[in-house]
């Protein structure tokens, strides 16, 4: 649901509840976002570590960024 002015409630405790629902849910998300990127490198390192023919070390490898998005 998108939120614009027009529907945005008028007290400030309701809109107080809804900012700290929204920081929860980003936490979350980032939170997610942090898990899925170690376990990439985790998989990466598995993939590309010394039994390989590739030697590889974690440290060589940038995370690009990723667009992520998110249904309710």
């Amino acid at each position: 649901m998108k939120t614009t002015t027009n529907t945005l409630p008028d007290d400030q405790q309701t809109l107080q509840q809804m900012v700290l629902q929204m920081q929860a849910k980003l936490v979350q998300k980032e939170t997610l976002i942090l898990t899925l990127q170690q376990a990439l490198l985790g998989l990466r390192h598995r993939q590309f570590d010394r039994s390989s023919e590739q030697v590889a070390t974690i440290r060589n490898y940038r995370l690009l960024p990723i667009k992520v998005k998110f249904s309710k």
